[in-house]
């Protein structure tokens, strides 16, 4: 058993201890707060606001996508988007782990090469790890006034001077035509191996079409940027219009934390961040509120809203997948 799996397997152990811990802790006391006080207004605001971002998403990315010439209706890139966050809920990636079926859903819909696909993922995660960083360094510095401990300060601190050195390493590299990932193949001479040559070779074109985005298409890049910027005020509508679902009016400074603890859980290689989710949301609203059931109850609110839109995800997977079988069935009725 690999690396990897063993920690995966051993983050889900530490995931599932903390959901149940919590279940027991206060689990009864946040379905009680959620009975007596929901409020389907305001939390049907909340999920509208989740749709709203889905469509942030998908602008965003077409945005990437236009600049190669590749035109695609804005509502198949929304159909991907929400299929692929479907499957990135769950798998141990949250915010990655649905990449790889946008761009086949890219290459069986539009026909947009494996190439391209990949290079708009990488540029529409580029954007997004440049607004994370932004997002991450305000709620970093209101943890410096809040009371939290030492540890806590600088293992965010190291996370969040680590993504954005990767932010603009990536950038200045590849502006640079330095090879920001196909370099690092190259320095451990990786690229004399023949399988690992050819994917290295796939690399440095992707990085000669991210070049001509950063190099030609500079106000797309900066589109993309605001876009993220309204697809940011949303996500902290969503979570501002969650709490006031069932009656808690938590000043700016604590939705923005409420929305960095959320952030931090979709990072951890867990499905939906199972365990870490609740733990987080509800050691925060203790501090913040002095409840825990208060941060349990916005945690199943936000875990009952990613649920429905995983469903769609994978009801738009099967209309895929089923279209698929029938192109599959009609060219083995040609060839015979």
């Amino acid at each position: 058993m690999n690396k990897k799996r063993v920690k995966m397997i051993l983050a889900l152990i530490i995931g599932f201890a903390l959901l149940v811990f919590f279940i027991y802790r206060t689990g009864l006391d946040a379905v009680l707060l959620l009975i007596k006080n929901l409020n389907w207004f305001y939390f049907s605001i909340y999920f509208l606001l989740t749709a709203l971002t889905f469509v942030f998403l998908a602008w965003r990315w077409k945005v990437i996508i236009d600049c190669y010439g590749k035109k695609i209706s804005f509502w198949m890139l929304l159909r991907q988007v929400i299929a692929g966050f479907g499957v990135a809920y769950v798998t141990p990636s949250a915010r990655l782990g649905g990449d790889p079926v946008k761009v086949y859903m890219l290459k069986k819909e539009a026909g947009i090469d494996y190439k391209t696909g990949s290079t708009s993922i990488i540029l529409d995660r580029f954007v997004d790890l440049a607004g994370v960083s932004l997002l991450g360094i305000i709620g970093l510095s209101m943890f410096f006034y809040f009371p939290s401990s030492f540890l806590i300060r600088m293992v965010l601190g190291v996370a969040l001077f680590i993504i954005v050195f990767a932010v603009f390493g990536v950038y200045f590299r590849t502006i640079y035509r330095k090879g920001s990932f196909s370099s690092v193949f190259r320095f451990f001479r990786l690229h004399k191996l023949k399988k690992i040559g050819k994917f290295v070779k796939t690399l440095e074109h992707i990085e000669k079409q991210m070049h001509f985005f950063f190099v030609k298409h500079r106000n797309k890049l900066f589109l993309a940027c605001f876009i993220y910027l309204l697809y940011g005020i949303t996500m902290l509508l969503e979570v501002k219009f969650l709490l006031l679902s069932f009656g808690v009016d938590l000043s700016w400074f604590g939705v923005i934390l409420a929305l960095t603890t959320l952030g931090a859980a979709n990072f951890l290689p867990v499905p939906g961040g199972i365990g870490f989710l609740e733990a987080g949301q509800s050691g925060l609203f203790f501090v913040l509120v002095g409840k825990e059931s208060v941060g349990f109850a916005a945690a199943l609110l936000m875990r009952l809203n990613a649920l429905i839109f995983t469903a769609i995800g994978f009801v738009i997977i099967s209309f895929f997948t089923s279209g698929e079988m029938k192109k599959i069935k009609n060219l083995e009725g040609k060839i015979k």
